[in-house]
């Protein structure tokens, strides 16, 4: 049961999830769900899995539609357009060994512990529902369509051989942009990197840009619902500074945003904050009507299209202004404030070592400004603040801070750094 977390379903193939378990999951899940669109991710286990599982939903008597390869965005979408319940098969940016589930209603993320819940309550019916094979990506690139005119933009693209891999070539040349594809065919194992848009990872993306002489490149994750970019001279550019870009350029008036945002976003628009994860974000836009929403790990919620989290969408956003701008990404990047922020984690394998670790270390800072307990502890201090919580999918403690400008940034950034003496191993 430890491949049940707290935002999805997830374990190494076959060690943890396995055929015979992705029945069992399939039949937790037909016990929710009577009518389900499915997709998979490109990994060696999700390919495994998928037929087991769809074998356990239709002994439950729900109606299949499996779509195929594709990216979680498209079983998200499938979900909200049809008012009904989607899953992909996939293990998103973990690395190539793993696969799992991620369920969504509504396009809204549903918790494990539901499935969990379901299978442990037995009673298998054993009755047989139905299956069809379709291809829901029109649909999908129906409402992408709505971006508008793209012409004479072009995108380096790296979606790291991911579930995203040709809809989003599809999708940019559908609006009539150039994409520049970098690792462009599927691939179980992401061309050997584990598959998170990241600086680390940008590097090829860089290059590519500086090369090509492109308008900016962006980099999807595993299953492509989250996107970092680089600009036209091939630097990275921070997901936060990125969060800006929209805020300002869309005309944003309001986001909800992770606990562990950059401030900064205050100067262009009312802002409310949630604790780290995709359900907070989902249903504080939905609930409360925010047009944007945001973390710091560059997932991007634009409400005005459903309210879950999509890579593609937003490159497609991101040509969309720099089309109707006329201005080089780098000119755009220049007018916005200089995002200083950073972070660490601590690993732990031991669940009660971290316990009193985050303990001490939230006493040590708890007397250094005001204090916010959304998500961990915030201590905001007079030029930017420390985060420190623990991550609801891994064993670790992650410390967070920023500041306003390079000076408080550098200063609070040694008072983070102080914080490693308490224990756990700095994990990459």
């Amino acid at each position: 049961m430890d491949i049940f977390k707290e935002y999805d379903i997830r374990g190494i193939y076959p060690s943890e999830i396995d055929e015979d378990e992705a029945v069992l999951i399939g039949r937790g899940i037909g016990k929710l769900a009577k009518k389900i669109y499915v997709d998979n991710d490109t990994r060696k286990g999700s390919k495994a899995i998928n037929g087991p599982f769809i074998d356990g939903l239709l002994k439950e008597g729900a109606d299949v539609f499996d779509m195929g390869l594709g990216p979680v965005t498209l079983a998200a979408f499938a979900s909200f357009r049809e008012k009904t319940y989607g899953v992909s098969v996939t293990a998103s940016h973990n690395p190539a060994k793993y696969t799992g589930i991620l369920l969504y209603r509504n396009g809204l993320s549903v918790s494990p512990k539901l499935v969990k819940k379901a299978m442990l309550k037995g009673g298998l019916e054993n009755r047989k529902g139905r299956y069809e094979r379709i291809d829901y990506s029109g649909e999908y690139l129906n409402i992408l369509k709505k971006v508008g005119d793209l012409s004479n933009i072009n995108i380096g693209v790296d979606p790291m051989g991911g579930a995203g891999t040709k809809i989003v070539e599809e999708a940019l040349r559908m609006l009539n942009a150039k994409p520049f594809m970098l690792h462009s065919r599927f691939t179980e194992n992401f061309y050997g990197k584990v598959p998170e848009p990241s600086r680390g990872n940008s590097a090829e993306l860089m290059n590519f840009v500086r090369k090509n002489h492109l308008d900016f490149g962006v980099q999807l994750d595993g299953d492509a619902d989250r996107a970092v970019f680089v600009d036209d001279d091939g630097n990275f550019i921070d997901p936060m500074e990125t969060a800006l870009v929209f805020i300002k350029y869309l005309k944003i008036k309001s986001v909800i945003a992770a606990v562990s945002c950059s401030q900064k976003i205050e100067k262009y628009a009312k802002v409310e904050y949630v604790p780290v994860g995709r359900p907070f974000i989902e249903r504080a836009l939905v609930k409360k009507r925010f047009d944007f929403g945001v973390e710091s790990s560059a997932h991007y919620y634009f409400n005005r299209y459903y309210p879950f989290s999509d890579g593609i969408l937003a490159a497609l956003l991101m040509g969309k202004i720099l089309h109707d701008t006329k201005k080089r990404l780098r000119e755009i990047l220049s007018g916005l404030p200089k995002i200083y922020m950073n972070s660490f984690s601590l690993n732990f394998e031991d669940e009660n070592e971290r316990e009193k670790v985050i303990r001490k270390i939230e006493d040590e800072i708890i007397s250094k400004g005001k204090i916010s307990k959304i998500d961990g502890v915030k201590v905001f201090l007079s030029e930017g603040y420390i985060l420190v919580r623990k991550s609801n999918t891994e064993p670790l403690i992650r410390i967070m801070y920023e500041g306003k400008d390079k000076a408080s940034f550098e200063r609070i950034e040694r008072m983070a750094e102080g914080l490693k003496i308490y224990g756990g191993e700095l994990a990459g």
